[in-house]
């Protein structure tokens, strides 16, 4: 691909490769228009296969499993179709494996942030009772209440 920028006169760069590398990007960004449009297209196509232009119940498992199904080969077409939407396709993917990651870790994370709060709020209480006091109580020494 072309590289994008600024160039100035000293860069050393003929007026031929700035043309050629302009080319390249325009190609690029043209190439994922096209493919965004084809994706619709696909989504669409895919939308009246599905449902039939019929209102359905989404909850129904027989509709979402054939949704998925549908969507399943329509991906594995299009990685079969074209490197680029193979390489975006992987992309997308893996940014949706990573959400789940993070999504399924953060309760946990949360947890043990409470936990630990939990335990300073209890050592402090302890100290502060042996602070004050300094007498037993409740069979404990430093426990105040």
């Amino acid at each position: 691909m072309g590289g994008v920028g600024c160039v100035t006169p000293d860069s050393g760069r003929s007026r031929h490769t700035i043309k050629r590398s302009t080319k390249l990007v325009k190609a690029a960004v043209t190439g994922e228009f096209e493919m965004e449009d084809k994706t619709k297209e696909s989504l669409s196509a895919l939308h009246k296969a599905i449902i039939g232009q019929k209102p359905v119940d989404l909850e129904d498992e027989k509709v979402m499993q054939t949704l998925i199904e549908e969507n399943q080969q329509w991906i594995k077409t299009e990685k079969e179709r074209s490197r680029t939407g193979r390489l975006w396709l992987n992309y997308m993917e893996q940014i949706q494996w990573e959400v789940k990651v993070t999504f399924q870790k953060a309760p946990d994370k949360h947890q043990d942030v409470k936990n630990r709060h939990r335990r300073r709020h209890v050592q402090q209480q302890r100290r502060d009772c042996r602070n004050v006091t300094g007498e037993v109580r409740d069979g404990v020494r430093g426990r105040c209440h």
